[in-house]
């Protein structure tokens, strides 16, 4: 695989291959999420803080948001571009978006809001500027505003649940839930329930799942226009992802 920084922008060259998909042949959405981890911590990793400074430090980059604009879903065998870029930090709160091009044609944007967090105490420690311009931001977006602001709204009629029991490769080295999992869960459940692939989803990362719980239900509440899918632990909401078609 391929790097390329050029002007802010972190870049994988990548080939889409067999276990990269869904039966449908299409790229799954935990290997979307995992590849948007993966280029992530690459770029970061290499531009700002090493890898071994953030274990020293027990800090980390914790996402709380996502808003994926799945225009078009990359395909088997195909050959895709994934870049990367920070749009800068706020006190504790940094901003990154993600684009997925295949033959200059943009297949998929996301922007996502991070919060940088002190592993130990488990709250929001101010993000260290020095570290720029070693790791500079950009200006380029494909989204409106910076701040996220959006919100889910959560309802407890929720229909369909389903109880998914957790595995140990689930959990990641922090001893939570990994983020691609929710992704994971969330396209089964989707297919369980035959609710197409959307054309966006926007999600909200509200509670960490820990490594002793080792179950979660998700539910649904259907909109007009919308579906919105509630992952939860007994009374705790830890996951929300709102669907648009």
């Amino acid at each position: 695989m391929k790097k390329i920084y050029k002007d802010s922008v972190f870049t994988y060259l990548y080939h889409i291959n067999a276990g990269d998909v869904c039966p449908k042949g299409q790229l799954s959405l935990k290997k979307l999420m995992l590849l948007f981890q993966n280029i992530a911590l690459d770029h970061y990793t290499s531009r700002a803080q090493t890898w071994d400074e953030l274990v020293k430090k027990k800090q980390a980059w914790v996402l709380t948001k996502i808003e994926l604009d799945l225009r078009q879903t990359p395909f088997l065998a195909q050959d895709i571009k994934l870049s990367t870029w920070s749009r800068g930090t706020q006190q504790f709160k940094g901003f990154r978006e993600f684009e997925v091009t295949c033959e200059d044609k943009t297949l998929i944007t996301a922007n996502t809001s991070w919060i940088y967090l002190d592993l130990v105490k488990k709250s929001p420690v101010a993000f260290n500027q020095s570290l720029f311009p070693n790791f500079t931001p950009s200006t380029t977006s494909n989204f409106e505003g910076l701040d996220n602001t959006w919100r889910i709204k959560e309802d407890f009629n929720l229909q369909n649940e389903i109880e998914y029991k957790l595995r140990y490769t689930d959990y990641d080295i922090n001893n939570h839930l990994n983020n691609t999992v929710y992704f994971e869960l969330l396209e089964d459940y989707m297919m369980n329930n035959q609710i197409e692939r959307p054309k966006k989803i926007r999600a909200i990362f509200k509670k960490e799942v820990p490594f002793h719980i080792k179950a979660l239900e998700l539910g649904m509440i259907k909109n007009e226009s919308c579906y919105t899918i509630v992952f939860k632990s007994e009374s705790e909401t830890h996951f929300l992802a709102e669907l648009e078609f």
